[in-house]
């Protein structure tokens, strides 16, 4: 079968619906989700007390969150207003240059048709969608740790010591984020990465001092000055309550078995996790890349370390959901491309997932007044189903040899 004719408007294309879907309607339902409530609050009121430094809600010491949010929210409210639109606007922008990094990243190592892929199964998550409409720092999160390792595999597979201060810069980013998990996690990443791939001798470079000296500069000073403001309170309240006591006991009634990480993780990109057994039955020629293999690392350290913890919550996992989304992207274009053939069920999945995920959203929005003027907004799931009817129905011979 001859390749796929990629061009590039098709992504730019793509970008613009997920931009659509992101900020439409984006300040209209009010915030009344508790961790949003918090979150844009306490921005707030940082503002109002012009403070940078100490986080505080309802005038209280709030250690649950570093500040990168906070900051992001005070801008937005200065030029657009104290306004639920503009407590979620950088979340939507974090969500469209997740997309945009993971796309010219991909394109970068694999060819440009998995690349539109990749970024396809993460705007067709629905998950991916409503975390990146929420006023929370999740998103500010996913996108520096996704720029983080992407440019740090570039780094390791190019020598390029521009990207590896690219990646020093956004992990520092991301650990002003959420914490010292950014850090470590992507950290172990790429060990991993340079252990399998023998490349040794880039940890003994030079330069990976210079790049440990901008994580230092950018993030440690708010840390610093925030222990010096809060006589320690805060620092003891993030580092012990927020992350150990977290890893060790379940918080808030957040528990549950280990398998539910990895369950989150499926549902969650839904529903193109339906091509799962596929992909591991052709591994052997889906992780021919190097791309794909570090990107199955990296869905495999955060999944682990997310099912060890004790404290399980779906958004946890979510930093995974690119690198998931390459290994899902690379096997679907291949599929189009009739490198491979899929049985039958996946499809079904595909079909009856969308259908029916449509039709709950729209009656389960409904059913909510405050929402309802968002009923419509599920049934655009029905897209996925009616292209690959109408793929079956128009172009006969490449479903045969795809199927």
């Amino acid at each position: 079968m001859n390749s796929i004719t990629y061009k590039p408007g098709w992504f730019w294309g793509l970008l613009a619906i997920g931009a659509l879907l992101l900020l439409l309607r984006l300040g209209a339902t009010p915030i009344y989700i508790l961790d949003e409530a918090k979150n844009a609050e306490c921005a707030r009121e940082m503002l109002q007390r012009q403070d940078v430094i100490t986080p505080v809600f309802n005038g209280e010491l709030r250690p649950d969150k570093p500040p990168l949010h906070y900051f992001f929210m005070m801008v937005a409210y200065k030029v657009l207003g104290t306004t639920p639109f503009a407590a979620r606007f950088f979340s939507v922008v974090m969500g469209l240059l997740t997309v945009l990094v993971t796309y010219i990243y991909t394109k970068k190592f694999l060819v440009p048709f998995a690349a539109f892929c990749a970024a396809a199964v993460l705007l067709a998550s629905p998950h991916f969608l409503f975390e990146f409409r929420l006023a929370v720092p999740d998103p500010y999160l996913i996108f520096f740790l996704t720029l983080g390792l992407f440019s740090a595999f570039a780094w390791v597979q190019q020598n390029n010591s521009s990207q590896l201060y690219i990646s020093a810069v956004a992990l520092a980013l991301a650990i002003l984020a959420k914490g010292p998990v950014a850090l470590a996690l992507p950290g172990l990443c790429v060990l991993v990465w340079v252990v399998l791939s023998k490349k040794w001798r880039i940890l003994f470079n030079w330069r990976l001092l210079i790049a440990a000296a901008i994580v230092v500069i950018i993030a440690a000073p708010w840390y610093l000055a925030v222990d010096k403001a809060t006589n320690g309170e805060w620092t003891r309240g993030f580092f012990i309550d927020n992350n150990l006591n977290r890893f060790s006991d379940p918080q808030e009634g957040h528990g549950g078995l280990f398998i539910v990480t990895p369950l989150f993780v499926i549902i969650g990109l839904l529903p193109f996790t339906g091509f799962l057994a596929e992909i591991i039955k052709r591994r052997k020629l889906i992780f021919q890349h190097a791309i794909v293999k570090f990107s199955g690392i990296v869905v495999l350290v955060f999944v682990t370390f997310f099912s060890i913890a004790s404290t399980r919550l779906p958004n946890y996992p979510m930093p995974c959901y690119p690198f998931a989304a390459i290994v899902l992207g690379s096997y679907i274009a291949a599929l189009v491309d009739g490198q491979v053939q899929s049985k039958k069920y996946p499809f079904f999945i595909v079909l009856v997932f969308s259908a029916v995920a449509a039709v709950a959203g729209y009656f389960a929005i409904g059913s909510e007044s405050e929402l309802r003027f968002l009923q419509w907004l599920p049934l655009l799931l029905l897209v996925c189903p009616v292209v690959l009817l109408a793929g079956y129905v128009l172009w006969p011979k490449r479903w045969s040899v795809i199927i």
